[in-house]
């Protein structure tokens, strides 16, 4: 599904998985992780590095965050 191959032969299908992900994303809360890493900023220098793209270490907070993707 994942795939330049099955977007060429089902580009459909592969939106609505993306578009269901999206969605997700967006329903999505913070846990109780994602709040105890925001509190740590009121005593000390705190820089998250994530390869999440869900901007939930933001919704819970923390203003340091650093969004890293592997390309290969």
């Amino acid at each position: 599904m994942a795939s330049p191959a099955g977007w060429e032969a089902h580009p459909e299908a592969v939106l609505a998985f993306y578009n269901e992900r999206r969605k997700d994303v967006l329903r999505a809360s913070p846990n109780a992780a994602h709040l105890a890493i925001a509190a740590l900023e009121t005593r000390f220098d705190v820089v998250v590095i994530t390869q999440n793209i869900d901007d939930l270490h933001e919704r819970a907070g923390s203003t340091n965050v650093m969004h890293l993707q592997a390309r290969f």
